[in-house]
């Protein structure tokens, strides 16, 4: 029996933040979001409610680029990737292998505890890059 995570919105989160993982009724399936809370959540000073929903907002607003969705099952260029996303100081490209992709770190100000404005990411978080190839491929989950 699934319960909703984090009192965001059990559709929000599946929608917005799946756990490529795990089936959706796999009693795992939440097990991504604790790791998500855990690594990165805790240390905003955001309760785990903003932290939440203040990234499904920003999904939301910004959506995914046009620049993966289009090319689902190729190629792009990692640094125009990086560039999309503000720079390579503002960006932390995530890849298995060195060049596919798996995430995307952004790094954001806040004001009252919500983000606002994308910032240069701290050399910690630059370092976290792993997308080691000049090409990043986008793989389908279908």
């Amino acid at each position: 029996n699934t319960t909703v995570p984090y009192e965001v919105g059990w559709t929000d989160m599946t929608t917005y933040w799946p756990n490529a993982q795990y089936e959706e009724s796999d009693p795992n399936y939440d097990s991504f979001w604790i790791h998500e809370w855990s690594k990165h959540g805790t240390c905003t000073g955001l309760s785990q409610y903003d932290y939440f929903s203040g990234t499904i907002n920003l999904l939301k607003q910004f959506g995914t680029p046009a620049l993966i969705t289009n090319n689902v099952g190729g190629s792009v260029s990692a640094s125009d990737l990086r560039t999309y996303y503000g720079g390579s100081t503002k960006v932390a490209l995530q890849c298995n292998s060195g060049n596919y992709i798996n995430g995307v770190y952004t790094c954001w100000s806040q004001v009252n505890g919500k983000p606002t404005a994308q910032i240069v990411c701290p050399s910690d978080v630059q370092k976290e890059d792993t997308c080691s190839g000049s090409t990043v491929f986008i793989s389908s989950f279908k």
